[in-house]
């Protein structure tokens, strides 16, 4: 009896053992809480990247946008424009304009001491003028003018006179020309037909 109780204890205590080292085995294989946290702060504090925007919670950087003002008014020039152009003849409307263009400090010169004087001098001048085949100017004649001073057209016609245009192989050509006259004013203020008009504020 006493062996046998013996060798049952035995075997109990060989089973105690086993499942002793089971639970070892078991621990071993399955991290702990402590280690568990300590990967998960070690992916914390390497961390990823977000194109999302910042928040207050978050140190990325911002990148911010604006739209600058244009700057107060200002006072612009007065200016000659070039605006309608007829040609009859055997020659090129553009040739014509081209040249016309280069003249147009002599007409800035006609029109700035008078608008100087006259802050609200404005208006269209019309002005006919005849090339000749050897690229002079003929006649020069003014034809309309709603510019409210006689002394700018004269000096106009006075002007034309002397420019030179390229050999005709016609005998002439007729040009008329149709000139806008923008007396200075505000950069906010556009004008359209020698008419002013507020732009936008």
């Amino acid at each position: 009896m006493y062996a046998a109780g013996g060798s049952a204890g035995a075997s109990f205590l060989a089973l105690l053992a086993l499942a002793a080292a089971g639970v070892d085995a078991g621990r071993a294989a399955t991290p702990s809480t402590a280690d568990a946290e300590g990967d998960s702060v070690g992916l914390g504090t390497r961390g990823t990247t977000c194109s999302c925007p910042s928040s207050e919670s978050s140190n990325g950087a911002g990148e911010g946008r604006g739209i600058g003002g244009l700057g107060p008014p200002h006072d612009e020039p007065a200016e000659v424009w070039f605006d309608a152009i007829e040609v009859r003849g055997w020659l090129d409307r553009e040739i014509v304009r081209r040249i016309a263009q280069r003249h147009r400090p002599e007409l800035l010169a006609c029109y700035e001491p008078v608008v100087a004087r006259r802050r609200r001098l404005f208006g269209k001048l019309t002005i006919e003028f005849t090339i000749v085949r050897s690229g002079g100017v003929g006649t020069v004649t003014a034809r309309r003018s709603t510019v409210r001073d006689p002394t700018v057209a004269g000096c106009f016609v006075a002007a034309i006179r002397n420019w030179q245009f390229p050999h005709l192989e016609t005998d002439q050509a007729v040009v008329s020309q149709r000139f806008i006259l923008v007396p200075p004013h505000r950069s906010n203020t556009s004008w359209k037909g020698g008419k002013r008009s507020q732009g936008p504020k």
